[in-house]
């Protein structure tokens, strides 16, 4: 499939994947976030990462909030991405108190605050938990389409990523162009 081909189709895919979210009830998010979070902190490659970077979901997403206080509470290290707007960029920082260190940042997600956060190394991190409109059952993943978790992931090849979905958010085959994250495994609602 050529880029242009592949980028029409990814197109219609998110569309079609937002419409489809937007029937989710708020019980179904909760329930399939839920056990997403549950099989994900009941994981032992889980359980052994040291250090995790969770996603702050947005209301359409995977919820994370559990496996951020899970994280924490086994006193491990929490890593959460901040958006740099002007150069379409990410930061990580580490994140200790879930109430006070964060706030709302870009696309109103809950981001680190940088005055209270420490800026981290992505290297610091032994398992990235992330988000995707859609994912298929070889890892394939299809973002929002601003390709900020494409951009970072570039440089970091060898990253262990986890990518979470409801049920609705799995497709048979996602259409991917060169510069398309992967992700190593998939955790879905329901499955």
């Amino acid at each position: 499939m050529t880029s242009n081909v592949a980028a029409v189709y990814k197109r219609l895919y998110r569309k079609k994947i937002r419409t489809v979210l937007l029937r989710l009830t708020p019980h179904d998010q909760k329930k399939q976030s839920d056990a997403v979070c549950r099989q994900i902190i009941r994981d032992p490659d889980f359980r052994k990462a040291k250090a995790v970077c969770v996603y702050s979901a947005l209301p359409s997403e995977v919820q994370t909030r559990m496996l951020m206080k899970s994280v924490i509470r086994s006193n491990r290290k929490l890593f959460l991405p901040r958006v740099q707007s002007k150069t379409r960029s990410l930061d990580i920082f580490e994140v200790r108190n879930l109430s006070r260190d964060l706030k709302s940042g870009s696309f109103d997600i809950l981001e680190p605050d940088p005055v209270r956060c420490r800026q981290a190394h992505p290297d610091e991190v032994d398992l990235w938990i992330i988000p995707g409109i859609a994912f298929d059952l070889q890892g394939r993943r299809l973002g929002r389409g601003a390709g900020y978790f494409d951009r970072f992931f570039e440089k970091l090849p060898k990253a262990r990523k986890w990518g979470l979905a409801y049920r609705v958010q799995m497709l048979p085959q996602i259409p991917i162009e060169d510069h398309d994250v992967h992700v190593d495994r998939v955790i879905a609602g329901g499955r």
